[in-house]
């Protein structure tokens, strides 16, 4: 499951991508992924942020067990900066995420949960 992860982490990327906004750097360091570009206005921005933080098959990053299926279960917004590129107005900015599997997520939770060790009864 962990093989297909960087095909999968660039096919969830450009699907979370928005028209009108390109990307211009992307860094990887362990499961962290700095994503730099620019895009025509704030709201596309917003977009793709909101993309991000939804990909994945039930993904719901306001529970832990929603958060399992996300592949970016942290995506935030560094920075931002309007600028001209010659007459044209744009939008610059950084983001930083965290690509998680979520097949392997699930299947760490699962071993964990098992190699927990069950609370003691409640005695009366």
């Amino acid at each position: 499951a962990e093989q297909g992860g960087p095909v999968r982490m660039l096919d969830e990327i450009s699907k979370a991508l928005p028209d009108f906004v390109w990307l211009t750097k992307m860094d990887q360091t362990g499961p962290t992924l700095k994503i730099s570009g620019e895009a025509s206005n704030n709201n596309s921005i917003a977009d793709f942020l909101n993309n991000l933080q939804r990909a994945g098959d039930g993904c719901d990053v306001t529970s832990p067990e929603g958060k399992l299926k996300c592949w970016f279960p942290e995506a935030n917004l560094d920075t931002y900066r309007e600028s001209l590129v010659g007459t044209q107005p744009v939008v610059n900015f950084t983001f930083t995420a965290t690509f998680r599997n979520p097949e392997v997520a699930l299947r760490d939770a699962a071993a964990a949960a098992q190699a927990k060790p069950a609370a003691p009864a409640a005695t009366k």
